[in-house]
């Protein structure tokens, strides 16, 4: 599935049947959405800096 810029392949293989299967399914997903999260708050970093250079870190 392609949605913006981003790509998710879908599994073809059975659901998963236990909890442990779940998880490992779902690992890939989630590094992405915490990717997405720490470049967003990255950039609103970046952007106060360049309103106000003396933003602290």
């Amino acid at each position: 599935m392609v949605k913006g810029d981003s790509v998710r392949l879908l599994p073809v293989s059975p659901p998963a049947s236990t909890t442990v299967d779940r998880v490992v399914d779902m690992v890939p997903e989630v590094v992405d959405k915490i990717t997405g999260f720490i470049d967003k708050q990255q950039e609103k970093k970046a952007a106060a800096q360049a309103v106000d250079p003396d933003v602290a870190e």
